[in-house]
């Protein structure tokens, strides 16, 4: 049996990202976040509609969302 990898980071808080502000996550990129529910400063488990499970982040108080781990999944691998 094979547990999903992001199985073993549910203490972490998930955050779902536009499909826009996805593309720029999965490159690596230092995105801004509006203050919204869910969006305290720590780290989170980062997820985008139709590509699932992205890596983990840290939410910054000053607004940012910094990529910590990325996971790399083939451009036709689902979710």
């Amino acid at each position: 049996l094979l547990l999903p990898v992001d199985a073993a980071l549910t203490r972490w808080r998930r955050l779902d990202l536009p499909m826009a502000s996805a593309a720029a996550f999965r490159q690596g990129q230092t995105l801004s976040i509006a203050a919204a529910p869910g969006s305290e400063p720590g780290t989170v488990r980062i997820y985008a509609d139709g590509l699932g499970f992205l890596g983990l982040a840290e939410i910054q108080a000053v607004g940012r969302l910094v990529p910590l781990r990325l996971i790399a999944k083939g451009p036709d691998a689902k979710a």
